[in-house]
């Protein structure tokens, strides 16, 4: 922590020392060609000559030092840039992390609901049930493997909000005969806000 601190001041410092001394130096060039404009409008002797030796003064100090001044703002701005990701970064991977938990919660709760209903009990409130004995056109591969005989879960993404499903195989008398389908729709603003995060992370 204090080594990043020493280098962001070391950084800091060198950048306003070459701020400084840019000023300095567009401040006495400045002075020098005033000083040349007033000698070339009352004609003092040798004038011409000092323009030629001030114009290869500034050709070889001003613009090297100007190079020097958007170099050092190039390595100042990549630095802070290189600096403010991760601090931005870490809470979104947070915040990330806690919305994928919060739908692997729901599926896990879904799938609970089917197992609950399939043992003959009703479901809780705010789930749909579904019976389905033929496989649907277009089925999800969560729904084909149920048809195989194998239970999971799964999120359909629709414009009213995610859908939580969760299928398992209804069976009788060891045989195979449709799929129990159990879903609840998530709010729209759970959604955006989930939605928000990802995009602000992959941004």
């Amino acid at each position: 922590m204090s080594e990043n601190l020493a280098i962001k001041v070391l950084t800091l410092l060198v950048f306003n020392l070459t701020v400084i001394a840019l000023l300095t130096l567009i401040f006495f060039v400045s002075k020098t060609l005033i000083r040349l404009y007033l000698e070339k409008k009352h004609r003092v002797p040798g004038y011409k000559f000092k323009t030629r030796i001030v114009t290869i003064f500034v050709t070889l100090t001003l613009i090297p030092s100007i190079l020097l001044f958007v170099i050092a703002s190039g390595l100042i701005t990549a630095y802070v840039d290189r600096w403010l990701n991760p601090q931005i970064k870490v809470p979104l991977e947070n915040a990330l992390s806690i919305a994928s938990i919060f739908y692997d919660r729901e599926k896990d709760q879904a799938l609970s609901e089917a197992r609950k209903v399939l043992s003959g009990q009703s479901p809780s409130e705010g789930f749909d049930v579904e019976r389905l004995y033929a496989m649907p056109e277009n089925p999800t591969e969560t729904l084909r493997r149920a048809f195989e005989g194998k239970e999971g879960t799964e999120v359909i993404s629709t414009q009213h909000g995610d859908i939580i499903r969760a299928v398992v195989p209804l069976r009788e008398s060891g045989n195979l005969k449709g799929v129990l389908v159990v879903e609840r729709v998530l709010s729209p603003e759970i959604v955006r806000q989930a939605e928000k995060i990802r995009a602000a992370y992959e941004d």
